[in-house]
């Protein structure tokens, strides 16, 4: 099987040698604090805001205004001025001898 004209054998294998020992550390541990965060999030979101949270007698706080806001907050995550941000940032990085595993 390839992906484009790299076989995908060839490939994994690119992709496992591109990052050093500590920067593969470096990444899941984002990774591990990324997952951490929304496990959180949707832990409080789930199990605590429906018992212990209410506005007004129809509980208008609940699960799906949550939803709704992580929804918007990816948006806004996507927007056009945070990926340019993103992206001149990993330029600066990389024409300066920089390895931007953080950037975004």
């Amino acid at each position: 099987m390839t992906v484009g004209s790299v076989p995908r054998a060839g490939l994994v294998r690119r992709v496992r040698v591109a990052l050093t020992p500590r920067e593969w550390a470096r990444v899941g541990g984002l990774a591990a604090a990324i997952l951490a965060l929304h496990v959180i999030g949707w832990g409080t979101l789930l199990f605590v805001v429906p018992h212990h949270f209410g506005l007004g007698s129809q509980g208008a706080f609940g699960v799906g205004l949550g939803v709704t806001a992580y929804i918007l907050g990816m948006r806004h995550a996507f927007d056009a001025d945070h990926i340019a941000a993103i992206d001149n940032t990993t330029r600066k990085l990389i024409s300066d001898g920089g390895r931007p595993l953080s950037v975004g």
